[in-house]
């Protein structure tokens, strides 16, 4: 009860000492002249993602994934609050951090994973399957507090088989450049409601002809492309795709994801250039 009441009372007071520090700064900002124009502050939440994914967000349940996004003002940020809604709009999770920044990486916070010891960060992974809308709200001295959202799905098991994020070294754009001889990743998620049956990755040249065709078979509801077999050594098994060793031109790359049980199929493609 002691340690709730200590706790209480630092936070009223931070209040307080905030609430007068905008009051001076919103003074001091007044313009001198009656015709000069006070430039105003920014205070923003800017590329609030998961996972680098925004839009038409979804999930494989089970999968671990992080809260992306940066939280600036031209002031001090004092608290920053994250919650979680199910489709029925009742709460999940909510947690209130105390903050002390002109910027925040919510990547790097108690929200999204443990600092100091903490447990009670976000755990997409042990959330259930169904339709979420998250919530980030921010605090700042001399501004009016900024809310975000983001909607996500976590898959159930008549998800059809999904690839997410498909990119070389993280990069997606229609002019992915790679420097011959140098070795390079390829990233991405592919994950199904039941499970994921087979996944193909075929490297073509522009002219058509092909310089790498590799299947696995991994009969799990997710894979991680960075560490499966078709990028690198796994259980002494070499079919990696070597992107060190493509010749200089231009290629297209396109993964083929097959479902197990509704025997549907998933295809993306990326074209990148060796120079």
């Amino acid at each position: 009860m002691k340690n709730t009441t200590k706790h209480l009372e630092r936070s009223l007071f931070k209040r307080i000492r905030n609430a007068l520090l905008a009051f001076f700064m919103v003074l001091t900002l007044l313009p001198v002249m009656g015709d000069e124009t006070v430039e105003a502050v920014a205070f923003s939440i800017d590329n609030l993602t998961i996972e680098g994914d925004n839009y038409n967000v979804v999930l494989p349940k089970g999968y671990s994934a992080n809260l992306m996004g940066t939280i600036k003002s031209s002031y001090t940020i004092y608290n920053v609050y994250a919650q979680i809604n199910n489709r029925w709009g009742e709460p999940v999770y909510k947690k209130l951090i105390d903050t002390d920044s002109k910027s925040i990486n919510l990547k790097e916070t108690a929200i999204n994973k443990s600092v100091n010891g903490s447990t009670d960060y976000i755990r997409f992974g042990n959330m259930a399957s169904g339709k979420y809308t998250l919530y980030i709200k921010a605090w700042s001295v001399g501004h009016v507090p900024i809310t975000k959202s983001l909607e996500f799905t976590i898959s159930d098991e008549n998800t059809p088989v999904t690839i997410r994020r498909l990119s070389i070294d993280g990069k997606r754009s229609s002019n992915i450049t790679l420097q011959k001889g140098k070795s390079a990743n390829l990233n991405g998620i592919v994950f199904a409601g039941r499970k994921v049956s087979s996944i193909n990755l075929v490297v073509k040249k522009s002219n058509g002809s092909k310089v790498y065709d590799q299947t696995i078979y991994p009969d799990t509801t997710y894979v991680n492309l960075k560490e499966c077999a078709l990028n690198k050594a796994v259980n002494g098994q070499k079919i990696y795709l070597k992107f060190g060793s493509l010749d200089a031109g231009t290629y297209t790359l396109t993964v083929t994801a097959k479902g197990a049980f509704y025997h549907e199929t998933a295809s993306e493609s990326l074209t990148f250039t060796i120079k």
